[in-house]
C-alpha cells in the first residue's frame, strides 16, 4: 500500500510537470490517521504506530498526528520542518489565504474552526507568532471494538483537549489523562493528579466546549442497565460529568 502510495504521489508530481503546471501549484499531501491496532485489522494483524500510543479512534498522538506536507516549486523553500501543531480544518483558511483571500472576513463570516497557517511555511518555528491558534478539541462518542492503549479493552466515548503542550484526555468511563506533548510526545506519564489545577482548567474548558458545540445525540448517557458486577475493568465508573456539575473536585475522584 505505501509503494502504491508512493508510486501516485510521484505520478501526480510528473504530470503536473509535463503539463507546465508545476512552478504555479501548491501540493498538500497529508496522511489519514491510524492503523488499527486491534485484531479487526488484517486479519488479525496488528499495525504498529510506535513510539507513538494508540490508532485509529483514539485521542492519543498514534490516532491523531500526521504528517501534513506543503510543497510549491520555488516558492516555499524545501528541507524545513515545523513542529507547531496545526490541524486540518486550518488547510481550508491557508489555501484562501495563499490566493489572496482575506481569511479574517472568510473565517468570522462562515465561522470557521480553522486559521491560516500562511505564516508557517516560512516562519517555521512560528516565533513572529502569526499562527495564533493554540487551543484545539476532539470529541469521540461512540463505544468501539476498537482497542483503548490504556487498559486494552473496547474504547468508551472520550473527548480530549489540547491547550498549548498540555493535552487532557477524558474518557467518559471517569478516567482522565494529561499528557505535557512537547516534553512526553509518546504519552508515558499521566500528570493529571500531579498538576490537578491544570486538570481541573482543562477539563472546564472541554465541557464548555462540548456544551456550547456537540449535538446532544452525540453526547453519551448512562446505561440504564449497566451492571458494576459484569464490569471487564479493573475500576468502578465515575461519573465525572454529575461531579463537575456539582462543583466537586473532579481529579480528587477520577479513576
Amino acid at each position: 500500500m505505501v509503494k502504491g502510495l508512493d508510486d501516485s504521489v510521484g505520478s501526480i508530481m510528473k504530470a503536473l510537470e509535463e503539463v507546465g503546471l508545476e512552478d504555479n501549484t501548491l501540493v498538500v499531501f497529508m496522511s489519514d490517521n491510524g492503523g488499527i491496532a486491534t485484531k479487526i485489522a488484517n486479519k488479525g494483524i496488528y499495525t504498529d504506530n510506535s513510539p507513538l500510543l494508540g490508532g485509529k479512534a483514539t485521542l492519543t498522538e498514534g490516532g491523531i498526528r500526521v504528517p501534513l506536507i506543503f510543497r510549491w516549486k520555488n516558492k516555499i523553500k524545501g528541507g524545513q520542518w515545523s513542529d507547531v501543531p496545526v490541524d486540518c480544518s486550518d488547510i481550508l483558511p491557508t489555501l484562501a489565504d495563499i490566493a489572496g483571500y482575506d481569511t479574517k472576513e472568510l473565517v468570522a463570516k462562515n465561522d470557521l474552526d480553522g486559521r491560516s497557517m500562511a505564516s508557517l511555511l516560512s516562519d517555521v518555528d512560528n516565533k513572529e507568532n502569526e499562527y495564533k491558534k493554540d487551543t484545539r478539541y476532539w470529541h469521540y462518542p461512540f463505544n468501539v471494538i476498537y482497542k483503548s492503549p490504556f487498559d486494552w479493552l473496547p474504547l468508551e466515548p472520550h473527548s480530549a483537549i489540547r491547550e498549548g503542550d498540555y493535552k487532557l484526555i477524558f474518557d467518559w468511563f471517569g478516567r482522565l489523562y494529561l499528557f505535557d506533548i512537547q516534553n512526553d510526545p509518546y504519552e508515558k506519564n499521566n500528570l493529571s493528579k500531579q498538576l490537578p489545577d491544570r486538570t481541573n482548567d482543562l477539563f472546564d474548558k472541554l465541557m464548555k466546549w462540548t456544551k456550547d458545540n456537540v449535538k446532544e445525540t452525540y453526547i453519551p448517557y448512562l446505561n440504564k442497565d449497566y451492571d458494576a458486577q459484569k464490569e471487564e475493568r479493573n475500576v468502578p465508573f465515575v461519573n465525572l460529568i454529575e461531579a463537575y456539575e456539582k462543583g466537586e473536585n473532579i481529579v480528587e475522584i477520577a479513576n
